[in-house]
């Protein structure tokens, strides 16, 4: 199997496979054991005009600020893009914040007795309730 050359640009040491990288060193390693490595051509021309990748290629701040335009497909797809490709711990923490935020807003809308109305509130130990006298 044909290897490809994986640097660390870390400062620790990475293990890939059964090979330890020292940081900042470029060691062979099988493709196979590398997140989004490849070994076929390069990818097709209809990627490259993914708006994502432009996303990718910005500075942090500005990436940040397009997050809430993004659906929970693209901000999901651009977690791994930016895991696989640049692996910014900031914006990576932003996205996170970001799918956190939808996904609490989400079960607050499916939750019942989730409203900020105290009137949509079910009544305490079923007070209230018919046929709550126990006489038949």
């Amino acid at each position: 199997m044909d290897k490809i050359p994986f640097t660390n640009e870390t400062d620790r040491f990475v293990h890939v496979g059964g090979v330890m990288i020292p940081p900042h060193d470029t060691r062979d390693v099988d493709p196979r054991l590398l997140a989004g490595a490849t070994t076929e051509s390069p990818a097709p021309a209809a990627e490259d005009d993914d708006p994502l990748l432009a996303i990718l290629d910005a500075k942090v701040g500005a990436a940040i600020v397009g997050l809430p335009a993004l659906s929970n497909e693209e901000l999901a797809r651009l977690g791994e893009l930016e895991a696989a490709h640049k692996n910014r711990k900031t914006l990576i923490e932003a996205i996170a914040v970001e799918q956190l935020a939808r996904a609490e807003k989400a079960a607050a809308e499916n939750t019942p007795g989730a409203s900020d109305d105290p009137a949509d509130d079910p009544a305490p130990n079923g007070a209230g309730e018919a046929g709550g006298g126990g006489e038949d």
